[in-house]
């Protein structure tokens, strides 16, 4: 017999008769809001492509687009065929050590099916997007049986974010660099940091889509092996932890430290799911370890990933996450209370998810802010439970006379309405950016046929001396290494930028220079329009310098050995 769900006076849903067309209706809603959102998340990518300014190229990325640039170097690697991963945008000596499948699977495709490492990016943003919304509503499934209420969470996973629209961006700028402390800086999380807001994980970078993807999936087969099943389901759980150590290894603090919370509270206060709850963590763990023990020896022992990882990803001032996650947050924080008094183990893992995180963003951590990645579903999950449990019944005792089910659903489509603003106001920002600062996010044609006649004719894996604009590309779309390009990817990058602009700038000390190049190992030397911009170029009359290009405003220089 099918069945179908009403809502029982806690919210929490029971069977009973069935309802097709209900069920339906429930899943076209759904669809019709993952399109919608898969529609905004590319409005901005479009927006790009047909408003290049003359003569530039929009080089495809509407948010985040210096980071964007690092992952199509690593898919240019793959596509190339190598197994191995490396930070080309550095040139200190590195093991083939990191085995990095996201970007590995991105490059096999783009070798296959012979698209270019953006072309696979974009179906990467696309189906990881379908795939996380896809997840979302299945683990919104485990903690509810009420349709109406899936569908709620689901709409506030996908479209909601926090009060950061209530403000300016420059204004939160202004008031944030009133304080030279990192962590004393109020600036909303919905405008700046991808990892906290589901949309805005869909919009930036897929990794981090994949990285949400993994964790639910990892939450939700744990607390399924607590009820039955136990090691079947472990063993998901500690796959999909598995993945997630080598897509994005600090995540797995966040599961580990949730797994161990919930397996506690069994035996602390859920005795009959103690044993499989514990049996659940262990195999979770056990299963994982391998991989999140490879990614610890490559951090300590590899001499770039020991230097990356000195970078600072240092959480801002607690409001901004209160503010950022806004009125999710609110009706959350009741729901949580609620769970420590009275909610089974299940309630408890998204509770615990968001105490754990809120814990370890202000841990003595280097990665704090990293770890809220995924957490804004649990903040919606618990917000869902809240409204379904105590809001809606207190609603319709109270308004009887005229609450009625068009009533109810135009409340809950309301909550969902006022609280999407952040994410319209994200997409505007990005369209601001492209327009004001065009060079961010474009190169001058000039450029674009240069390094693709480069990618054609010298990609070796070469290293190359350029600013550090025009090497923020250069892996990419010349398939070589950079000597300075990315503020995090390259070491010392301060430093590096420093010393290429004397290079290719300063009068002079052509002795001097000629050594660099040799110990630094450089083949090739790029002059583009962003080196022009900075000034004439010290190097034209270099005896050592051989020029193998020369057009469209861009002279590519092969140092004589």
């Amino acid at each position: 017999m099918r069945v179908d769900v009403k809502t029982d006076p806690d919210g929490r849903g029971k069977a009973t008769g069935g309802a097709p067309a209900a069920r339906d209706r429930t899943a076209l809603a759904a669809r019709l809001i993952a399109a919608a959102t898969l529609a905004l998340v590319f409005a901005p990518y479009i927006w790009g492509y047909l408003n290049a300014p003359p003569g530039m190229v929009f080089m495809g990325f509407a948010d985040h687009p210096y980071d964007q640039n690092v992952y199509l170097s690593y898919i240019q690697q793959a596509a190339e065929g190598k197994l191995h991963t490396c930070r080309d945008h550095t040139l200190e000596p590195q093991a083939r050590a990191w085995f990095n499948p996201f970007t590995l699977i991105l490059g096999r495709a783009a070798r296959i099916t012979g698209a270019t490492p953006l072309q696979v990016y974009y179906a990467a943003i696309a189906l990881y997007a379908i795939l996380l919304l896809r997840v979302v509503y299945w683990f919104a499934s485990l903690f509810t049986a009420d349709r109406r209420a899936r569908l709620f969470a689901f709409a506030l996973c996908a479209l909601s974010s926090g009060f950061c629209w209530l403000m300016p961006y420059r204004r939160w700028l202004a008031l944030a660099s009133r304080s030279p402390v990192e962590s004393r800086n109020i600036i909303p999380i919905d405008y700046w940091i991808g990892e906290t807001i589901t949309f805005e994980t869909m919009l930036s970078v897929p990794q981090k889509a994949a990285t949400a993807l993994l964790m639910l999936l990892a939450f939700g087969l744990f607390i399924r092996a607590c009820e039955g099943r136990t090691v079947l389901r472990g063993i998901g759980a500690g796959l999909a932890a598995l993945a997630l150590s080598l897509v994005h290894p600090v995540e797995v603090v966040v599961v580990a430290a949730v797994v161990a919370a919930c397996a506690l509270a069994a035996v602390l206060r859920f005795r009959e799911a103690a044993g499989r709850a514990v049996a659940a963590g262990a195999l979770t763990a056990a299963t994982a370890l391998p991989a999140f023990a490879y990614m610890v020896w490559l951090f300590r022992t590899e001499p770039v990933f020991v230097e990356w990882s000195k970078e600072r990803f240092i959480s801002p001032h607690p409001l901004s996450y209160l503010i950022g996650y806004g009125l999710p947050l609110l009706l959350a924080l009741p729901e949580i209370v609620w769970i420590a008094r009275r909610g089974g183990l299940r309630e408890w893992l998204p509770a615990l998810w968001t105490i754990a995180v809120a814990a370890l963003l202000y841990a003595p951590l280097s990665f704090q802010r990293r770890l809220s990645t995924g957490v804004h579903v649990a903040v919606c999950l618990l917000a869902t439970l809240f409204v379904f449990r105590a809001v809606l019944p207190a609603l319709r005792r109270r308004c009887a006379a005229w609450w009625g089910p068009r009533v109810e659903a135009a409340f809950l489509a309301a909550i969902v309405i006022a609280t999407a603003p952040a994410n319209l106001v994200k997409i505007a920002i990005c369209v601001h950016e492209m327009r004001t600062n065009p060079l961010e996010f474009h190169l001058y044609r000039g450029d674009v046929e240069a390094m693709r006649w480069m990618m054609e004719r010298h990609n070796e894996d070469a290293a190359v001396l350029s600013s550090y604009k025009s090497g923020l590309y250069i892996p990419a779309y010349t398939g070589n290494r950079t000597y300075v390009g990315h503020w995090s990817e390259t070491l010392r990058f301060e430093e590096k930028r420093r010393i290429a602009d004397w290079v290719l700038h300063a009068p002079g000390r052509m002795e001097e220079k000629k050594e660099f190049l040799k110990a630094q190992g450089i083949r090739y030397v790029y002059y583009g329009t962003f080196e022009r911009m900075r000034g004439p170029f010290a190097l034209e009359e270099a005896p050592f310098l051989e020029t193998i290009y020369d057009r469209g405003g861009v002279a590519i220089r092969r140092v004589v050995p």
